[in-house]
């Protein structure tokens, strides 16, 4: 019998649908007065008159469509180019979430500029990171390291529990407020020791206001191979059994809401066409509350090992083909904080 957990489903639509399963409630969410951002990049901007368009596209289609899910920028913080990028992509309403990195370089100006974004319909999350940029240095492993010692239980708890106490008032401090969800830079926040830390940390902290956390489950791996070939599909399959599982299992007995499965692993070898071709197949494998994540920069950073393939990703995700693609599949964008807790 397949197992059913718990996951972030879409607001009841005044349409009934078939065998509709029971709601949870809803998601807290407290937000300032919206205001407005704009940004100016090295790319050539579209005009007012095709925003307008992709504008009242992407609205329409949110009014009819069936499948909500979340795409999510991760790295916001690691330079100046991926701040850029998601500044220049929610002002387009091309993505609803980023995952903020609260120790690197490019964390502190950009803070500024991303709490002017934060009456947006948006989420804003802590990255949490253990292998480039932490609160000390003795906290930062290669991810290797850290997957062995965390799978053989040779982290130190109360550390582990310290760094992460670190990044979440480095966060609040920042925002002035709590993350709206949580993720890891390179999936960390799912490993063993680390999760366990984590989770307590959000009950203690945040008690029943919790953020929600991501889930790093992607697609069966038949449907990964047909959709991204094998290696990427090996790939998927690595970061889901380094913990994906267990989290939600933790996350569940907690009550802390997660997203559905996760959409967006790739090789960060494609061209331009071919992330294109890639960003086709993940929509046309969406399922209601999915996360899709991506990792877009307006300009590479010399000692950024998947720099080109940030600038590839980005200029696909500001182009044109993005909202007709969601209109095709009567896809719409939201917030995972904009949806509900049921049962899949």
């Amino acid at each position: 019998m397949r197992t059913h957990w718990p996951t972030l489903a879409a607001r009841h639509s005044a349409r009934s649908r078939p065998r509709r399963r029971p709601s949870a409630p809803a998601l807290p969410c407290s937000r300032p007065g919206r205001t407005t951002a704009s940004c100016a990049i090295g790319h050539e901007h579209p005009d007012a008159q095709t925003l307008l368009k992709e504008a009242s596209l992407l609205n329409s289609e949110q009014r009819v469509s069936k499948t909500r899910i979340c795409i999510c920028v991760d790295d916001f913080g690691l330079s100046e180019g991926v701040n850029t990028a998601v500044l220049t992509l929610v002002a387009q309403r091309r993505v609803h979430a980023t995952s903020c990195m609260v120790f690197a370089p490019a964390w502190v100006g950009g803070a500024a500029a991303l709490h002017q974004l934060d009456g947006h319909r948006m989420d804003i999350g802590l990255h949490l990171d253990f292998t480039e940029y932490t609160s000390q240095p003795s906290m930062r492993h290669s991810l290797r390291a850290l997957i062995v010692k965390s799978m053989f239980g040779l982290l130190d708890t109360a550390e582990i529990r310290a760094e992460i106490q670190a990044q979440f008032d480095a966060f609040e401090r920042a925002m002035g407020r709590r993350p709206d969800f949580i993720d890891g830079h390179q999936h960390v926040h799912q490993l063993p020791c680390i999760r366990d830390m984590l989770v307590a940390e959000m009950q203690q902290r945040y008690g029943h206001a919790r953020p929600w956390i991501r889930i790093s489950q992607g697609l069966p791996f038949g449907a990964e191979v047909r959709t991204s070939g094998w290696r990427v599909a090996v790939k998927s399959a690595v970061i889901s059994v380094l913990g994906s599982r267990a989290l939600s299992g933790l996350a569940r007995r907690a009550g802390i809401a997660r997203n559905g499965r996760l959409l967006g692993i790739h090789g960060f070898g494609s061209d331009e066409e071919g992330y294109r071709s890639q960003l086709e197949k993940w929509l046309n494998a969406a399922t209601d509350t999915d996360l899709l994540m991506c990792h877009p920069s307006a300009q590479a950073s010399a000692d950024d090992p998947i720099g080109e393939a940030r600038e590839i990703e980005f200029l696909v995700l500001q182009g044109a083909v993005l909202p007709r693609m969601l209109a095709e599949r009567g896809i719409s964008l939201l917030p995972m904080s904009q949806m509900r807790c049921t049962q899949r």
